[in-house]
């Protein structure tokens, strides 16, 4: 569901709570681009949680691997 953030200044929180029974996420469209997405909570801390996984799994990765610095110089030099 796409809406015009000049709808949602019009209509505010109420129009907010009307989609978002009907969608899982509501667009917000600035000028015909889109430009941010509204989620209810429940779906933004599963979201936030997956993300927080997947980073945990990486770091475990390159971990196992031995990608990994214990030197801070060598690290420093390697991300700048």
């Amino acid at each position: 569901m796409i809406v015009a953030a000049n709808d949602l200044k019009k209509k505010g929180v109420k129009l907010i709570d009307e989609l978002i029974k009907k969608n899982n996420e509501i667009i917000i469209s600035v000028r015909g681009k889109q430009k941010y997405v509204i989620v209810d909570v429940e779906r933004y801390e599963k979201l936030k949680n997956s993300e927080i996984e997947l980073a945990y799994l990486e770091t475990m990765k390159d971990f196992k691997e031995k990608r990994y610095h214990t030197d801070i110089e060598v690290h420093i030099k390697n991300i700048s």
